[in-house]
């Protein structure tokens, strides 16, 4: 009698042998597909008389596909005049508008947002993709001095 391998243990051997070999080898947790960042923005302001003006350029142009998808988001910290004083206190920002990306010819944007008199204020501006954020602008810090009351006059 002949020693031989039955044709079904064969068949496993090989099965095991090609699908073992198949593999990467490279094991690990899954990671997101790499994408480009976003455009860093630049802030200025100008303030005009019960408003501020808020100024931004960005760091380079967006495709078309992307400009379909792109707004600013313009985020505030407001801060009461007690507290102005705290240069390395920590703001805490709210995101108090969205505005979406019109291409402009000199590649400047900007928002105007009215102030309430008596308070400090800083902004930040982001650019936002399909859900990507991208690296916040620069702060703007500025106070917005209390309009004077005038005094009263007494009556001769």
């Amino acid at each position: 009698m002949r020693n031989s391998m039955p044709p079904n243990r064969v068949v496993a051997v090989l099965f095991l042998a090609v699908f073992s070999l198949a593999g990467c080898g490279v094991k690990g947790p899954p990671t997101p597909p790499q994408t480009d960042p976003l455009p860093s923005v630049a802030l200025t302001y100008r303030l005009d008389g019960p408003s501020v003006q808020l100024m931004w350029t960005m760091s380079s142009a967006l495709s078309n596909k992307q400009a379909r998808q792109a707004t600013f988001a313009i985020y505030r910290s407001r801060l009461d005049p007690s507290e102005t004083d705290c240069n390395n206190c920590p703001l805490v920002f709210e995101k108090v508008a969205s505005r979406p990306f019109v291409p402009t010819e000199n590649g400047r944007f900007s928002s105007e947002t009215t102030l309430d008199p008596g308070y400090g204020y800083a902004f930040r501006v982001r650019l936002e993709i399909g859900g990507q954020a991208g690296g916040d602008s620069n702060t703007v810090r500025f106070d917005f001095p209390a309009a004077e009351t005038p005094s009263a006059k007494e009556a001769p």
